[in-house]
């Protein structure tokens, strides 16, 4: 009896680890990396082709807006999201992208250019974006 159950515990582990596997990394996201710096660990200069700031200002998640840019086409490199706002205004600094390549399709995700006033924060998370697999 012990054999039998020890048989069907075996099988159904090895019938969940198989259909758990995917044969290809195509479509895999970007790896992530995630960590908080202070307003002058920014770079001096941003590229003003591929720097775009969210509209609407900082994101809930990142991460995941990062991703989804990714998926759609719309690869990135490095952002940053405002923890504090020194400017104490409504607008405030913004979460702000830059991007592989200069796109048309990236204002249509809610994005225009311009490094979203970063400097009116005091700290902010810097993320760092490069393939799956790099």
């Amino acid at each position: 009896m012990i054999n039998r159950s020890c048989l069907v515990v075996a099988f159904s582990v090895l019938l969940a680890s198989a259909g758990c596997h995917s044969g290809t990394l195509d479509g895999a996201g970007p790896m992530i990396t995630a960590a908080t710096i202070s307003v002058d660990q920014l770079p001096t200069e941003f590229d003003a082709t591929r720097t775009y700031h969210y509209r609407v200002g900082s994101v809930i998640d990142p991460q995941g807006v990062l991703t989804a840019l990714w998926d759609a086409g719309l690869e990135s490199q490095r952002a940053w999201q405002p923890l504090d706002n020194l400017c104490l205004d409504p607008v405030g600094p913004q979460f702000t992208v830059e991007f592989v390549v200069d796109d048309p399709r990236i204002a249509g995700q809610g994005f225009e250019r311009g490094d979203g006033r970063l400097r009116c924060a005091t700290t902010l998370t810097a993320y760092t974006i490069v393939p799956a697999g790099n």
